[in-house]
């Protein structure tokens, strides 16, 4: 696990961020992050255990140097939505 996130869309930006710099990730745990009992559940980011050093230098990366919100249009200006067809 390299992050968590108390929602699903959180960790669904975290994956396709992760899948951009080519480091294969899933979510695990969307299902009962929205049980809403005593401990709300948590959205993890799972990786290869041979990619966690690399996903976690890359998160912090992205952590120190955010996206601006003109950056931000430009990326969901050109995206398609292609790579996410199944």
């Amino acid at each position: 696990m390299v992050a968590s996130f108390p929602d699903e869309l959180g960790a669904m930006l975290c994956v396709a961020d992760l899948k951009s710099d080519g480091i294969p990730a899933v979510s695990s745990g969307a299902l009962t992050s929205q049980w809403r009992a005593d401990v709300p559940g948590l959205v993890k980011v799972l990786v290869r255990a041979c990619d966690e050093l690399r996903a976690r230098a890359f998160l912090q990366e992205c952590a120190a140097h955010p996206l601006t919100a003109e950056e931000l249009d430009d990326q969901s200006a050109n995206w398609s939505g292609e790579e996410d067809a199944v």
